[in-house]
């Protein structure tokens, strides 16, 4: 339901909602050339600001899904669009084999 992410002992961000992917960005808080530590806090406990309220499942604690960490360039698709990258594509036209495609993307 919440968590909390730590680089090198310092809050980077908090996401509220446990079902729902999501980022956060580290660059702030790496230290360069040395060591670095990365810890994730969870908390499945019941709450009423956060979805869902209810539903016909067990929740279970912790981290239940794999965890990455992502290495981008500077310039880079924009990773956290609605739980996914920041590309998306559309066919509104189909004819056959030729079709439209319209792309649309955020750059961070």
């Amino acid at each position: 339901q919440y968590a909390e992410v730590y680089i090198n002992g310092k809050l980077a961000g908090i996401h509220k909602g446990g079902y729902t992917a999501f980022t956060i960005a580290c660059n702030d808080f790496l230290i360069h050339n040395e060591y670095q530590e990365i810890a994730v806090m969870v908390d499945n406990s019941h709450r009423q600001d956060i979805a869902p309220l209810s539903g016909d499942f067990t929740r279970y604690g912790g981290i239940y899904r794999d965890v990455f960490l992502i290495w981008t360039p500077k310039v880079h698709f924009e990773l956290n669009t609605l739980g996914g990258i920041g590309i998306q594509t559309r066919t509104p036209q189909v004819q056959g084999e030729k079709s439209k495609i319209n792309v649309s993307y955020v750059i961070e």
